[in-house]
């Protein structure tokens, strides 16, 4: 630790200096000066610790240098010397930040207690910043790992996106295998988007805070990222047997609630039900809320999405696909036009597609490209040929070979049959 010896007088200096046993307090190095001039000089070029500086001097005072220390953002620790016991000095050094007063002459036994004391000041406040150095550098590492995360899960590819998993993990010092993780994407509309001064940074940090705030759990960590448009893309890690259901779904229903009503702007939140271990499909759910966009939500849309739950809101997406199928039933429709067409993840929606109507996607298209083949060769006389044509099919024989896959019969024998039925 480095301390600043500053009086108009050299014998003092001179005297402090050799008078009191430095090393003793923690102070490597002693440096004095003569004036505010040279001190200055000094407070640029070294990193002082501590400044022991008398009041009166001429020209500009003991004062005017802390006030231009103030001005310039030193961090340095100020123990001010005086003759006289004046309240007026005494009342600016403390206004100025001043660790301590001391009255002269004193006994070096005096101020060698007094520099004691601010050093043990200093190296807490040392300490403290550090800590919040670290902090901050944590916070910074644990966003880093959560926007490769994404990256890769987006990419599906799984096997990395475990890997920054158990990586986060152990930054956090936690345990894989004893850890959960949910993922969350909220979604925040602003009113007058022209009025908005906050900087994405520091809503980013305000949602951390409150995410980590509602579990009220220093083991629960969370990490934030600025998403798309006006969003913010969460992972919360936490013990597994700290978060339940419950107290999940107790504190997703709060942070919404404070992003819709605190800070008075519309909002809506996909959440994961939260996963414990590393599968493609433990992956693929965790990863759900983050492939949700702002095209998905309709101006009206609020509130919180479950990623198991089902909605009116999704159910609603498969009937437009449904309609969207039939309409294009004379087009080979593929699952990737689909999905897009009603702002879902491609796996995500063949996924609710199935759960919904009970077929794969593929199952389905083809279910219905034979309902009407079946019609048009009961109730028309259109070639065979033609109404293959008409559902997409390349040729005749892949038609016949689908067909009969379909209803055990071809699609000639399917016409006699029905046609005679219909006209007996």
């Amino acid at each position: 630790m480095k301390i600043l010896l500053v009086d108009d007088q050299k014998a003092i200096v001179n005297s402090l200096k050799k008078g009191i046993q430095w090393e003793k307090l923690g102070i490597d190095e002693v440096f004095t000066a003569c004036s505010t001039a040279e001190a200055k000089l000094l407070l640029v070029n070294f990193p002082i610790d501590i400044m022991l500086t008398d009041i009166e001097m001429p020209g500009e005072d003991g004062l005017s240098l802390v006030q231009w220390m103030k001005e310039k953002s030193m961090d340095v620790c100020c123990i001010f010397l005086t003759s006289h016991a004046d309240f007026e000095y005494a009342r600016k050094s403390i206004e100025l930040g001043g660790f301590d007063y001391i009255l002269q002459p004193a006994r070096y036994e005096d101020i060698a207690k007094a520099v004691e004391k601010a050093c043990g000041n200093v190296a807490e406040a040392k300490q403290v910043k550090w800590l919040q150095k670290m902090q901050k550098e944590m916070v910074q590492q644990r966003d880093i790992f959560l926007a490769a995360l994404i990256r890769q899960l987006d990419l599906r590819n799984y096997p990395e996106a475990a890997g920054i998993l158990a990586q986060l993990t152990e930054l956090l010092q936690m345990k894989p295998e004893h850890t959960a993780f949910f993922s969350l994407q909220a979604f925040v509309r602003q009113s007058h988007p022209e009025k908005d001064t906050w900087e994405p940074a520091l809503k980013a940090s305000l949602l951390r805070n409150v995410m980590e705030e509602l579990f009220q759990d220093e083991d629960v960590k969370a990490c934030v990222i600025t998403g798309k448009g006006s969003s913010f893309c969460l992972l919360l890690i936490a013990p597994e047997d700290r978060i339940n259901h419950e107290s999940l779904e107790k504190g997703i229903n709060q942070f919404y609630h404070f992003i819709s009503e605190t800070m008075k702007t519309p909002a809506i939140v996909y959440a994961s039900e939260g996963i414990r271990d590393f599968t493609p499909d433990s992956l693929n759910k965790l990863a759900a809320p983050y492939r949700q966009s702002p095209e998905n939500i309709s101006p009206a849309s609020q509130g919180i999405i479950w990623e198991s739950q089902e909605t009116e809101e999704r159910d609603s997406r498969i009937e437009t696909a449904k309609e969207y199928i039939k309409t294009h039933i004379s087009r080979n429709i593929s699952r990737t036009e689909v999905a897009s067409l009603v702002y879902l993840d491609e796996d995500y929606f063949s996924k609710l597609f199935r759960q919904y109507t009970g077929w794969t996607f593929k199952e389905y298209v083809l279910k219905e490209k034979m309902g009407v083949a079946r019609h048009l060769l009961a109730n028309t006389n259109l070639s065979v040929g033609l109404i293959a044509s008409r559902l997409g099919f390349d040729n005749f024989s892949h038609f016949s070979r689908t067909f009969r896959k379909i209803t055990d019969m071809t699609p000639q024998e399917y016409r006699k049959k029905h046609q005679k039925l219909n006209n007996p």
